[in-house]
């Protein structure tokens, strides 16, 4: 009995020993193997960058060219060679040329920034000072100041007249003042009278606008009377005018 204890126990010790021996031989197995990979992935990465460098060598010794064939010209019909360096050399001056013509653009937008602004003066058709303005306006006001704005304006263009007339002063001041003619101006209404806005803008559709429809009047008088010794033109408002 006891023979067969011991012959039992060698056997299951001969067969631990067994399966131990298995396991560490299979784990060398795979270990072999795992090495063997990695060598065969590091042989693969260095030959890719092998290659790479040679490209990027090659590429670096021999410039890339094109070809082009001329159509014009003497050389019409020959074929020639344009290496990219060439190309890419011409599109630097190219490129210094627009930073040229930016810098240039640059330095004209800051002249015209630091440019004092041109201050725009109104027309002044007929040079008038400041005071002829106010005696005009004044004047209108005086002869016309129930009337429209062409009516005030009237009263203006016949001072006008008058004033490229040789028959009257060549002045402005004079021709208002002529003894005889402006009633306003004789009592002395006219000093103390000031034009509103429409004399003003009677004034400017004269003087700035060239406004002229007066067809050379250099007379006027109210509607009731009538000057039978001048030439009518016609009735605007409540005046008649002549020449």
């Amino acid at each position: 009995m006891n023979k067969k204890i011991r012959v039992a126990a060698i056997i299951i010790l001969v067969a631990i020993i067994a399966i131990v021996l298995i396991l560490v031989l299979g784990s060398m197995s795979s270990r072999v193997e795992a090495d063997e990979g990695y060598q065969s992935i590091q042989e693969k990465v260095t030959t890719n960058v092998a290659k790479e460098l040679t490209t990027e060598e090659a590429t670096e010794e021999e410039p890339e060219v094109i070809y082009m064939e001329a159509n014009y010209g003497p050389e019409a019909g020959e074929v020639k060679e344009i290496h990219i360096a060439e190309a890419t050399e011409g599109d630097a001056e190219i490129a210094e040329d627009d930073t040229e013509v930016s810098s240039e653009f640059e330095e004209m937008v800051i002249a015209s920034m630091n440019k004092e602004p041109e201050i725009e003066t109104p027309p002044n058709l007929y040079n008038l000072t400041l005071d002829e303005q106010y005696l005009l306006t004044a004047l209108a006001m005086c002869e016309a100041g129930n009337q429209d704005t062409e009516g005030k304006a009237l009263i203006i263009r016949v001072v006008l007249n008058r004033v490229e007339d040789p028959r009257f002063p060549d002045n402005i001041y004079d021709v208002v003042y002529q003894p005889g003619q402006f009633t306003p101006a004789e009592n002395g209404v006219l000093n103390s009278t000031a034009g509103d806005d429409d004399c003003w803008a009677a004034l400017d559709m004269v003087n700035m606008q060239g406004w002229d429809e007066s067809y050379g009047a250099t007379y006027f008088c109210a509607t009731y009377l009538d000057f039978g010794w001048a030439e009518y033109l016609f009735t605007h408002g409540g005046h008649n005018f002549y020449r």
